[in-house]
């Protein structure tokens, strides 16, 4: 089995070669400008992942504090006099 340091290698080279052949194939060989491309290409993916995570955080956060609220609520009842 390979260690974490050769996998990162092996990922960053392969990296390094989908942005090489994409700047060859579409920006004339310009890495800058074909990494900036790559990068803006998934931006509504992410927007779109935070915004669907800020939902799901916000709903938990509002679960926990009416579980804490039930929490500290005086018990009445039990006992008839």
């Amino acid at each position: 089995m390979k260690d974490d340091g050769s996998i990162t290698t092996d990922l960053s080279t392969l990296s390094d070669n989908v942005l090489t052949f994409y700047a060859d194939m579409f920006f004339k060989s310009q890495k800058h400008k074909a990494r900036i491309a790559l990068d803006t290409q998934h931006n509504k993916i992410r927007t779109k992942d935070a915004t669907i995570m800020t939902f799901f955080l916000g709903a938990t956060l509002v679960q926990l504090i009416f579980f804490v609220f039930f929490l500290t609520l005086p018990q009445y009842g039990g006992e008839s006099d």
